[in-house]
C-alpha cells in the first residue's frame, strides 16, 4: 500500500474512532480508556522485562514509562469507581 493510501486509511480509521467515541456515554468512554490503558501497561511491562533481561542502558526510562502508565490507569479506575458508586 503506498504511503499516501496508508495515511488516508489511518485518517479514516481515526475519524471512525472519534465518531464512535462521540456516541459513547461517559461511562463507556471511561471503560474504553481503561481497557486501552491496561493493554499499554502490559506492553510496557513486557518492554521493561526485555530491557532488564538484555541489560539495556535505558531501563530507567522503561521503568518511568511503566510507572506513568500505571498511575494513569489507577487514576482512571478511581474515576470509574466514583462514577459507578464503587461497584467495580
Amino acid at each position: 500500500m503506498p504511503d499516501k493510501a496508508k495515511a488516508q486509511s489511518a485518517i479514516e480509521k481515526a475519524k471512525a474512532a472519534a465518531a464512535a467515541r462521540a456516541n459513547m456515554s461517559p461511562e463507556e468512554k471511561l471503560a474504553a480508556e481503561i481497557t486501552a490503558l491496561k493493554a499499554r501497561v502490559e506492553k510496557a511491562r513486557v518492554r521493561l522485562e526485555k530491557a532488564c533481561s538484555a541489560g539495556d542502558a535505558n531501563i530507567e526510562a522503561f521503568e518511568t514509562a511503566l510507572k506513568n502508565l500505571q498511575n494513569k490507569l489507577d487514576d482512571k479506575m478511581r474515576e470509574q469507581q466514583k462514577l459507578t458508586g464503587g461497584d467495580h
